[in-house]
C-alpha cells in the first residue's frame, strides 16, 4: 500500500513536470534586452541584445553570442523577429542587416537551431553601422583618394611665385556622413577664389564661391548638392547641383559655370601633379 502511494506520488510529480514543461514549451513570453560586452579595436563596448525569455547558458566567441532555450522553435523565431522589428533595416552587399542606432551596433546574422532538448539562439554582431562603414570604403575606392581633398592649382598661394591673379579652389570631404532613406551622402565644402596681388606684394582673396553641401557618387560621376552658399561673386550663376566626372584621382567639372575665369576646371588630389 505504501509502495503504491509512493508510485502514485512519483507519477503525479512526473506528470506535473511534463505539464509544466509543455506549458513553458508553447508559451510566448517575449524577450529581454540583455547587456553584453563587445570588444572592438582593443576597446570594450556595451551592447544590448534582444534575447527570448528563459534563455540560459550564454556563450561568447569573438563577435558571436549564443543562448539556450527550451521553448518552441517557432515561438522563439517570432520573438526574435519582434525584437528585430525595433531595429533599422540596412541593405548593403545584397544583404539585409539590422542596426541598433541607440547602441551603435549591427546584427550581421542570427539563427535558432533546434536540438533534441533545447534550441540554440545565435547572434553575430559588428560594432558600429556596417553599411555606413562599407559606404565610406566604397566611396574612397571610387575616388581613389584617401584624404578627401582636391585642389585646382595646389590650393595654396605663395607670394614668392610670379603672378598677378591666381585662380584656385578646393573641394573637401569633411568626413561627415548623412544617412538617408536612399543610402548615404557625404558632407563637403567647395571654395573657388581669386588671389589678387596687391602693391605691397601681398594678396587679397576674392571668393567666387564658398559653399557647403553633400555629395554622392553614381557610376563615374560625383554629384555635389549645395545646401548653403556662404559667399558668391555677382558675375556668376551658381547651380544647385554640380556634376564632376571622376577620372583617376581627378574631378572634372561638367557644365562649367566658371568658364569666364577658367575654361577647364579640374580638381586634383594633392598627390597628383
Amino acid at each position: 500500500m505504501k509502495n503504491k502511494k509512493s508510485i502514485i506520488i512519483l507519477i503525479s510529480i512526473i506528470l506535473t513536470v511534463i505539464a509544466i514543461y509543455i506549458i513553458i514549451y508553447f508559451s510566448s513570453l517575449g524577450y529581454n534586452l540583455k547587456s553584453e560586452t563587445y570588444e572592438y579595436n582593443g576597446n570594450n563596448y556595451k551592447i544590448k541584445l534582444g534575447v527570448p525569455k528563459l534563455s540560459f547558458m550564454k556563450k561568447r566567441n569573438d563577435k558571436n553570442f549564443s543562448y539556450k532555450n527550451i521553448r518552441n522553435t517557432k515561438i522563439l523565431k517570432r520573438e526574435i523577429a519582434s525584437y528585430l522589428n525595433t531595429l533599422e533595416k540596412k541593405n548593403c552587399n545584397n544583404t539585409t542587416y539590422y542596426y541598433d542606432r541607440n547602441n551603435n551596433f549591427t546584427i550581421l546574422d542570427y539563427s535558432v537551431n533546434n536540438k533534441f532538448i533545447y534550441n540554440t539562439i545565435s547572434y553575430s554582431v559588428y560594432y558600429s553601422d556596417l553599411c555606413k562603414t562599407e559606404a565610406i570604403i566604397a566611396n574612397k575606392n571610387k575616388l581613389g583618394n584617401t584624404t578627401g581633398i582636391y585642389t585646382i592649382n595646389g590650393g595654396t598661394v605663395s607670394i614668392q611665385e610670379e603672378w598677378d591673379i591666381k585662380f584656385d579652389g578646393t573641394f573637401m570631404d569633411n568626413s561627415k556622413v548623412i544617412d538617408t532613406k536612399n543610402g548615404y551622402k557625404f558632407k563637403a565644402n567647395l571654395n573657388i577664389y581669386l588671389a589678387i596681388r596687391t602693391p605691397d606684394k601681398k594678396f587679397d582673396t576674392k571668393y567666387l564661391e564658398m559653399s557647403r553641401g553633400t555629395y554622392e557618387i553614381k557610376d563615374d560621376k560625383l554629384y555635389y548638392y549645395r545646401e548653403n552658399i556662404e559667399q558668391q561673386s555677382d558675375d556668376i550663376n551658381i547651380p544647385k547641383v554640380s556634376v564632376f566626372k571622376i577620372e583617376g584621382n581627378t574631378l572634372i567639372l561638367q557644365n562649367n559655370y566658371l568658364e569666364k575665369y577658367q575654361k577647364n576646371i579640374i580638381f586634383k588630389s594633392p598627390t597628383i601633379k
